[in-house]
């Protein structure tokens, strides 16, 4: 494929200068593909599947297409040595390139390398950073006695922070903790797990439901609830109320003897500047917002016989359909 590689000034992506420490910037340069040591079976520290045939093949499409000037661009080293170059070197062999614009980095360590391989693999149509490759590349950093990795729960939540700043929070501390448990790594505090959340559960309250269980001893509604969703769990017992009652025989009106809920609270992850008991009092804080929100909601609702919102209408979202504007309730 005659793929014309457009001048320097063409490409608009503004590769970080100093992205991590021992990573510094050098420069962007066109280069021949073939003085480039594109590392094909090597350095694959922060991969765990190699080379993915799927991702190589939408590669391959996105280039037919032309060069996109506005995304990363590939990286090397300040010795020609590929970074993370091993989807792309398959693709410049399928499609013939010859030379590309290639943005230059001098790394102070393997570490620092493979921490900035982690966190540039969050673009498209590169493949993104799965969990897998950054519990990986953790394992064998902190087991390498030359890399700079430290095997403590603080500096391994920072350096995934770090590199998989794009991912989500809950995210991020699901990988800290797979980290910490594959290298035996003491953690100051404990996040649950689905798994971990049946476990303690099955041992430890045995006698208590959760997910929106019935607990017949109870005869109460059980839910674990996390940091940030109180108010979703709330409404759920607010449901569960109204679905558990029972209607009157004459009048078809539901009776106020619905049956309540219990909530057992676990927080996510600390955020910085925030630790556990903090989170803790956010949960008992936020429960107590959305408790005199509802109690002010009877009120309001007493005094207007109205709900507190209007549906307005919906966006056009189909095509062929002649959606243009916004869709008015009343058509639906």
């Amino acid at each position: 494929m005659n793929l014309n590689v457009p001048s320097l000034d063409k490409f608009t992506y503004q590769a970080p200068l100093n992205p991590l420490p021992g990573v510094v910037y050098m420069g962007r340069e066109i280069k021949k593909v073939a003085d480039i040591d594109t590392n094909k079976h090597k350095n694959k520290l922060a991969r765990v599947d190699g080379v993915a045939d799927k991702h190589v093949n939408a590669l391959v499409e996105s280039f037919k297409g032309g060069i996109d000037t506005t995304l990363p661009l590939p990286v090397i080293d300040d010795e020609d040595n590929g970074v993370d170059l091993y989807h792309r070197a398959r693709v410049f062999e399928e499609l013939n390139i010859s030379e590309y614009a290639f943005d230059i980095y001098k790394f102070e360590s393997e570490f620092a390398k493979v921490s900035f391989q982690l966190l540039m693999n969050d673009h498209k149509p590169a493949g993104a950073s799965k969990k897998e490759d950054i519990i990986n590349a953790a394992v064998k950093l902190i087991e390498d006695p030359k890399c700079q990795l430290s095997k403590k729960e603080s500096v391994i939540k920072e350096w995934v922070d770090r590199v998989a700043k794009h991912k989500h929070a809950s995210t991020r501390g699901s990988i800290v903790k797979e980290i910490c448990q594959k290298t035996k790594t003491r953690q100051a505090v404990f996040t649950y797990s689905k798994k971990d959340l049946n476990d303690f559960y099955n041992n430890w309250l045995p006698n208590l439901t959760k997910g929106g269980m019935i607990d017949l001893a109870k005869d109460m509604y059980g839910y674990d609830v996390q940091t940030k969703y109180e108010a979703t769990y709330a409404i759920s017992a607010v449901k569960k109320l109204r679905e558990s009652s029972t209607k009157d025989d004459k009048t078809g009106e539901r009776k106020l003897d619905g049956k309540k809920s219990y909530f057992v609270c676990h927080t996510a992850s600390p955020e910085k500047n925030k630790d556990i008991p903090i989170m803790r009092k956010d949960v008992l804080n936020s429960l107590d917002n959305v408790e005199e929100s509802l109690k002010y909601f009877v009120k309001w609702y007493n005094k207007h016989k109205c709900m507190p919102w209007e549906v307005v209408g919906f966006l056009p979202q189909i095509d062929g359909e002649n959606e243009k504007r916004l869709i008015p309730k009343h058509k639906i």
